[in-house]
């Protein structure tokens, strides 16, 4: 998910602080956020919806991102206004799996009380 704005952040305050020292890396949600809860690390990109302690942290975000449902060009609800999961259910279903998007996903699903039949 850093990977798609990342560059042009970290490039900002190095222009305009050149004696900055910015140490970036990467690592699990649950470990940046033990991180900063502890002060280990100062800031941290992250997908906010997935964030565990929202009490316990400060955030903001950024940009938000829409949820897509990709088909194939002949798939019969293509044409359709609009898609509900209700329509999806008797469908062989893809979960993606990057950046925790089978978490957040999964959550849409539990909230609605129906289940994909993920492949």
């Amino acid at each position: 998910m850093a990977g798609y704005f990342l560059p042009s952040f970290l490039e900002s305050p190095v222009r305009a602080l050149p004696k900055i020292v910015l140490q970036p890396l990467e690592a699990t949600r649950s470990e940046v956020e033990a991180g900063l809860v502890a002060g280990v690390y100062d800031v941290a990109v992250l997908l906010t919806s997935n964030i565990a302690d929202q009490e316990g942290l400060g955030f903001e975000t950024l940009f938000r991102s829409p949820r897509r449902l990709w088909l194939s060009t002949s798939h019969r609800l293509l044409d359709r206004g609009e898609i509900y999961l209700t329509d999806l259910v008797q469908e062989p279903y893809i979960m993606l799996t990057v950046d925790e998007t089978a978490n957040t996903a999964q959550r849409y699903w539990r909230q609605s009380g129906f289940r994909p039949q993920i492949l």
